[in-house]
């Protein structure tokens, strides 16, 4: 009879699951694991990248609704969806592994806690002051029993793949909407960045307000790349002059990779910050100094969402959790 413990991965869009994959990997060697995947995964518009997933099962839970009320139903279904499958015995995991702060995971986290399962939380303890995923993280870390932290084991951010591929040097632009004034902020970057051919465009999150963003990346003329696995992600990252934008891999990845970060508007306030990432307005005058700024970077320092062994850490501890059972 296998003894093995039962792990859920709850994945809910390519961003997330690139973190995840090399810790999924691992955690193979020791629990019985089931990857869930979910949200924009299974999205057309997001880039269907549940392509990239080896899934045990997935549902259908994004609907096709660029507002507060369609994020909601689709949490809604994402609860109705999990709670079903988790009800049943056979199904039911010892606990549910979630990563982070995006309402996907959330919903997750609800079905698992009302259902009595452990709740196992990625980076609870981070911050993101302006976006509405602080609330999300904060919720998932009160329901969760076993809490891996970025100041003790590190971020999944900053373990990298084996890089294969080489890009050439170029601009990369990620903006993701958030509670501040986010359309006149990528109004800008748009405008800014409209005829430079060095910029590769990287598919917004399925927030409200995310389809919006690609339709103006439409009308604009810029490409916009929707299904990026994490390897050849990491390679083009490597060779950016810089990363420009308000996605957490600019102050996450970016600084260990030796890449500048320029951050626009206030959507990553409270997080830490590495010399590296530099804060502007989404003015075309703050963006033009900013520009400037990236080549005057002292790079004598530590990342501080980088710890070695995270992977081997998290699955550690994990087993020894889970062991007391």
């Amino acid at each position: 009879m296998n003894t093995k413990r039962k792990v859920c991965i709850v994945s809910g869009s390519r961003s997330d699951w690139g973190l995840l994959s090399p810790l999924v990997d691992e955690l193979r060697n020791h629990f019985l694991v089931r990857v869930v995947a979910i949200g924009s995964h299974l999205s057309e518009q997001f880039g269907h990248t549940i392509d990239n997933v080896p899934f045990d099962y997935s549902f259908q839970t994004l609907l096709d609704c660029d507002d507060a009320v369609g994020v909601s139903k689709s949490m809604a279904l994402t609860i109705l969806s999990l709670a079903d499958k988790w009800s049943v015995r056979y199904d039911r995991p010892d606990c549910v592994l979630v990563l982070g702060d995006r309402f996907e995971t959330f919903a997750a986290s609800i079905a698992a806690y009302n259902t009595g399962i452990k709740i196992a939380h990625i980076e609870g303890d981070d911050v993101t002051l302006g976006s509405l995923d602080e609330g999300y993280r904060k919720s998932i870390r009160s329901m969760a029993s076993i809490h891996f932290d970025v100041e003790e084991y590190g971020s999944l951010g900053c373990v990298f793949p084996l890089i294969t591929e080489d890009f050439a040097p170029g601009i990369i632009l990620i903006y993701h909407p958030y509670k501040g004034d986010w359309e006149s902020e990528i109004d800008v970057l748009i405008d800014y960045f409209r005829l430079n051919k060095d910029v590769v465009a990287i598919s917004p999150n399925c927030d409200a307000g995310g389809r919006k963003i690609l339709d103006k990346y439409e009308k604009a003329g810029i490409t916009c790349i929707k299904n990026f696995d994490r390897q050849s992600y990491i390679s083009l990252l490597r060779k950016a002059k810089f990363i420009i934008g308000n996605s957490s891999s600019g102050v996450i990845e970016a600084p260990s990779l030796g890449v500048p970060s320029i951050n626009v508007g206030y959507r990553q306030d409270g997080r830490k910050r590495c010399e590296s990432v530099i804060d502007c307005e989404g003015t075309a005058e703050g963006i033009k100094e900013a520009i400037e700024k990236t080549k005057q970077i002292n790079w004598g320092f530590v990342n501080p969402y980088a710890k070695a062994d995270t992977v081997e850490q998290i699955v550690w501890a994990l087993k020894k959790e889970l062991d007391r059972v």
